[in-house]
This record gives structure tokens, sequence and C-alpha cells, in this order.
């Protein structure tokens, strides 16, 4: 049996902050040079004795790693061989003389097995455990006779290993219960204290004995012998005992040499066979061993044992985790979808869990970065800074289902520093959000739908009777230098995560225009549905972008918020005045600042600022479709605003909505307005696939003629 050389790779990864919820499907979600341990069928891919791993969440208070070691190591150098090779000895001339010729033979006197014994000293008293490394650089027997005649064939070394500490007057045997691994062509006889390898070895063969505890107080004397039992010391030939041993000089030949002249039947037993044999045995190092005694609290860690038989090289390494886990709302606990997106039943009471989840919902994962102490800004940003009610929507809006999956899912690793409130939008995007600072708290906007699928109501009207000059200043980008191609970039899971493409394409566009291509990442994303969403929700956004408003208005434009949207009825793109000031009102009539005349057929609706900030709309009854007193069909649930904004909308001309980007005080009592157009069908034409619909906010329908000269 020829011998290689097969060593332990002992190595531990750390994966990421802890406690995370584990390695998603045990082996299948470990993989070695891309591929997992264990197959999607259940088969091992990598015998589990040749490759083994210990996983460790990464808790407060967790326990080491046995397959890790977790030690430091030194090397004491040995390189001193035991005893020698086998070797003949005493070789005596025989002349043996007949009729017809004289002929001289060389005879065997004794046979020499190479025992010897080595002691090494441990000298540092802080080690906790050695290991011993052997190499053999030459192991066989040669056949003398028949058939097999000069073929190599098992050969075997015994030994046995003896510690003494300072305070001990005997050795102690080392037996095989005392060691943590020994080399797998290592053999142990019956009585399990004498150790043996056995094979063929041409060139350097390593083995080791890992994990020998020192046990009492150091200095350690370490003893190692070949061949330590009396019989194997050498013998007299001619089947004379030595040391009164019973076996016979054959029977002890053949216990170390598979070809033995116990076997000859052609070759006289005495024939010298040192140049067919060899046995030699070398101590190449000692390996002192310190524990560390650490357990890494909150590190998620994998401590694996890779064997040389199966990895020549150290293989790279990859883990499917389920990772960080964070706290969820109190209406969430115990309905964590398979998938890590939540299923929030009943109602919230604004609290959320003690326990933390794996999840992938993004509003919570941003939450926990934001507060976390440890790896966030918490010491920076405390949770009274927040507002669950205010985060509450957008995490509904995140997990409920879109084909089958969370509209927003987030599969992320941060690996790398970077500046905190970049690394925080970066999350924040994963939900079309945005951040900012309002009075003394962090608040946090993004561009969602309303749960079940009605147009969004405006926060606030504005008109051009409460804007600064009355004007509205409205920009956009040219048509030529929006995308018609966006690349959006995730990882896909069915290629081992690595990085992959969709293309989001606009074909009248690239008709007209021909091809402007975008390339996006999408942030933490591994869906390829939710990738495709990301870039038909810009493209989209793009076509919105090209109306762009900004405008300057006095306090009431510290009623509007960044992510919010409000309404603008501008009677110069309007071509007619359809909002001003209210002169008195109840909950059910208003007295507006000019007279109208209505149409019932329109479906006029007028919009009104209450006395708490808030908006609310009201079909007008159309007994009062003329006039400025108007009749609401139903009651506002308080009386509006005397001197605030109305507005009126109708089916041919309807008030313009926009998303608010921006609120910047002038300083003068004034506050500068910038905001990008709003599309209530954004959010089915991305999901869906739909082109927008567009309502009429003007009577500007006709081309303009040409002047006549």
């Amino acid at each position: 049996m020829g011998l290689n050389s097969a060593s332990v790779i002992r190595i531990l990864d750390l994966l990421c902050e802890g406690p995370i919820d584990g390695i998603e499907g045990g082996r299948k979600g470990v993989y070695l040079d891309e591929t997992p341990l264990k197959s999607s069928d259940g088969e091992n891919t990598v015998p589990r004795e040749n490759v083994a791993y210990e996983f460790a969440q990464g808790s407060s208070q967790q326990r080491r790693l046995r397959t890790s070691g977790y030690k430091t190591s030194q090397v004491i150098n040995v390189g001193k061989p035991f005893g020698n090779t086998f070797r003949d000895e005493n070789n005596v001339a025989e002349f043996i003389t007949s009729y017809t010729e004289r002929e001289s033979k060389n005879k065997v006197k004794s046979r020499n097995y190479g025992a010897g014994e080595l002691v090494v000293t441990v000298d540092d008293v802080e080690v906790d455990s050695i290991d011993l490394i052997f190499t053999v650089p030459r192991l066989f027997s040669t056949a003398q006779e028949g058939l097999v005649r000069g073929q190599l064939f098992d050969a075997r070394i015994f030994f046995d290993v003896a510690v003494k500490n300072k305070n001990a007057s005997r050795y102690k045997i080392i037996k095989k219960a005392d060691v943590t691994k020994i080399s797998e062509d290592f053999k142990v006889n019956g009585e399990g204290n004498l150790f043996y390898i056995e094979g063929i070895s041409t060139s350097n063969y390593q083995y080791k004995i890992s994990g020998i505890e020192l046990e009492g107080e150091g200095p350690w004397d370490v003893r190692v012998r070949k061949y330590p039992q009396k019989r194997f010391q050498g013998f007299i030939s001619h089947g004379q005992k030595n040391n009164g041993s019973q076996l016979s000089a054959g029977e002890i030949d053949g216990q170390i040499f598979s070809a033995t002249f116990d076997e000859f039947e052609e070759e006289d037993k005495q024939t010298p066979l040192e140049s067919g044999r060899a046995n030699t045995l070398i101590w190449s190092s000692v390996v002192e061993n310190f524990d560390t005694k650490l357990g890494y609290n909150y590190s998620a860690l994998v401590g694996m044992s890779i064997s040389t038989a199966e990895f020549q090289s150290l293989p790279t390494r990859a883990y499917l985790v389920r990772g960080r886990k964070v706290r969820i709302p109190k209406n969430a606990e115990e309905n964590v979808r398979d998938d890590g997106s939540l299923r929030l039943v009943g109602n919230f009471n604004g609290s959320l869990s003690k326990k933390e989840y794996f999840t992938t919902c993004p509003v919570c994962i941003f939450y926990d970065l934001l507060t976390n102490k440890r790896y966030g800004a918490g010491h920076f940003i405390d949770e009274t800074n927040l507002s669950w009610v205010d985060l509450y929507p957008l995490c509904q809006y995140a997990n409920e289902l879109v084909d089958g999956e969370p509209r927003f899912a987030c599969n992320v690793q941060v690996s790398s520093q970077a500046e905190a409130f970049t690394v925080l939008q970066d999350f924040a995007s994963v939900f079309r959000g945005m951040m900012y600072w309002q009075s003394n708290t962090i608040q946090l906007a993004a561009d969602h739908g309303n749960l079940d699928g009605t147009n969004i109501d405006p926060v606030h009207i504005f008109s051009n009777s409460n804007v600064v000059g009355g004007m509205f200043n409205y920009s956009g980008s040219s048509l030529k230098t929006r995308s018609t191609s966006i690349k959006v970039r995730y990882s896909d899971p069915d290629n081992l995560y690595k990085p992959n493409i969709v293309c989001i394409e606009d074909a009248d566009l690239i008709t007209k225009y021909g091809y402007q291509v975008k390339e996006v990442l999408a942030f933490g994303c591994t869906s390829k549905t939710q990738a495709e969403r990301m870039g038909r929700w810009m493209m989209k956004s793009e076509e919105l972008d090209a109306n762009t408003v900004t405008f300057a208005v006095g306090l009431d434009g510290a009623l509007v918020f960044p992510g919010q949207v409000f309404a603008i009825q501008d009677e110069l793109r309007a071509n007619q005045r359809l909002s001003g000031r209210i002169s008195s009102a109840s909950t059910t009539t208003v007295v507006v600042d000019q007279t109208y005349s209505l149409s019932s057929n329109d479906s006029p609706k007028l919009t009104c600022v209450l006395r708490d900030g808030t908006v609310e709309t009201r079909d007008i009854n159309p007994d009062s479709s003329s006039g400025s007193t108007i009749v609401v069909q139903s009651a506002f649930t308080s009386q509006p605003l005397l001197n605030a904004v109305y507005s009126i909308s109708k089916d041919s001309v309807k008030e313009e909505k926009f998303r608010c980007l921006s609120v910047s005080d002038n300083g003068d009592g004034t506050f500068a307005v910038v905001a990008v157009q709003f599309n209530d069908t954004i959010y089915t034409a991305v999901e869906q696939g739909r082109p927008l619909e567009f309502q009429d906010v003007t009577t500007l329908d006709e081309k303009p003629g040409i002047p006549e000269i």
C-alpha cells in the first residue's frame, strides 16, 4: 500500500456580526470551491471524514469551536532520526567447494532493525498541548524470488509515545484515547499504546499525532521509542531466540517486513537483504499549542477541518447564511415567512418584539443598523429619535407579496467601512426610501403607494394665491437625455449569488433616440423580478422627472416634508382659475373669493385646508354649481380654515400632484420647495408593466397655430 501524506487544514472563518439564524440547509449551505458539501438531493459531495465543520451563531456568551482548534502554535524543530534504517551485520564468508567449482557466498550473522529512542524537552510552561510530526523518507521491503522478484511490499514501523512532567518519576505512555487525532495511516495495537504505520514510501511521507495534552507542571520530557519491544531490537540468525522472546527470527522479521526471509524457498534465509529494505523514521518537529480561550462573542463563525487528501490546497469557502437577527414589529412575531419576509397580523401597537428574528424586511434592517451601538449609529441616534408609527406603513408595503414574493427584500453583506450616511442611504434605497433630519428626529420617506391600491391624497395644496409672486417655475430634462435602456445588476441565487443583469428597455424611445444606457446596482437584491421592478420604476421616474417644479412659499412650506405628495392648482397651466382663498366656511358650505359656473357633468370636487392643517376633498352639490357659495355633498370633518387655500378639480382639469424633494428655509420667512411630478399609476405600471396614465391638468389641448405675418 503506497503512502501519501494527508494533512489537515484547520481554519476559522469569521462570517459576520452575530447572532445570526444559521447556515441554510446545513452542509447544503457550505461551499468549497463553489461546490456544496451536500447536493440538493441529499448526497454528500465530499466525504464527512475529509471535511468537518462547526458553526457558532455569534451569541453574547458562545462556546469555543473544537473543530477550529482555537489555539496559537509555535514549532520546535527536531529533525533527528530514531536509530538507523534496517541493516545486516557481521557478514562472514563461507567457501563452498564442489567437485567442479568454488563458490563464495556472504552469510548474514545478525540483522539490526534500527530501534532507537529520542527525548525532546518542552520548556515553555504555558504550553497546553503538543502535536508530533514525523517523516518517513523510505519504507518498504523487496521480494527476492519468484515472479514478484524485485517488487516492493509493505513494511511497518512500531513506536510508542510517553510524556513525563517536572515532578513525575516515570513516563506516562500515551494511548490512542489520549490524543485528539492521528493520521489515517496510523494503526494501533490491541492495548492502544503502540502506534505503527504500514505501507510503502519512497519519498518523504509525513504524518502527525495531534492534541497530546500536557498534564502537571512543566517543563515536560517527551519520549518516542522506535521498536520499543525487546523482540524488535535485533536477534541472532539461525533461529536463535533473543531477550527471551518466544518468536523465531523469521516470525519477528515477518512482523516488520511483508517480504520476509522466513518465506524463502529458493534463497538462503541468511541472504543479505539490506539493499532491498528501508524503515527510516525521523522526528521532524514538535508543535506547541496555546489555547486562546476565546469564544469570539457576537461573531458568527465557522471552524473547519479540511483534509489534504480531498483538497491539495486551501479551497475557496462560501456560506449561504440566514443572517443577522433583528427586532421586528410585535404583530409579526411567530409570523416570519420561510424567505424571511414578515406577515403582519392584526393591529400594530407601536412596539417591537423583545426577541430577535431573521428577516429580509429592509425597514427592520435599516432600523437595526440605525440604532445598534455595536456596529450601527446607535451612539448618535437613539430609539426615541425614530417613530415606528411612521415606519410601520413602509414595513407593510415592503412585505406585501407581489408575484409570490415580498415587494422588497434585503439580502446583503456589509464587508467594509463607509460613511454612515452613505451606508444608511444605501439600505433605505432598497425600499425606495430617503432619510433626513427634522425636528430632532430621523425622518424616513419612501416612494410607495397605498396598500389598497387607491390614489395617494395630497398633504397640502399650493396655488397662485399662496406662493411668492404667484408663480411656479417648471423645468425638466430633455427626452434625448432620458435613459432608453436600464441595466440592473443584482446577485443571482441560481449562480452562487454572483452578479447578473436584467435589462429594461423602452422600445419607442429607442426607435426615436437610440440607446441611452444606464447601469444601476440593486442594493441587497437577490431576486430577478425585484430587479426588474426597480428598472421599470427608474424608467418611469425619469419620465416624470421631465416635469420638476420650484417655488417659494410662506409658512405653508413648513407643512410639507420631503417625500410627501402635495397638489398644485396653477391657473396659468390650467388656463382657468380654479383656486383661491376661503372667505368664510362651515363644514358643509364654503364661500370663496370668486364666482364659478360648474357643470355637474364634469364631476366637480372641492379641496380645502382644515383648521388642523389637514386637507380633505368633497364632491360639490350640483345645486350649488354657480356663484361664490359652494355646498358640498358630505360635510368636512371640521370647519375649513378661514383665508386658507381651496382648489376645485373636475374631470376636464385636475390638480397636478408633485412629490416633495426638498424644503429649505430662505431665512426671510419663506421656504424654497423643490418637487417632481407624481403619478398615481406608477405603481401599477412598475408591478404590472403597464404604461403611465396621465390626467388632464390643462385646457390647452390644441397646438398653437402658425402666427400670421
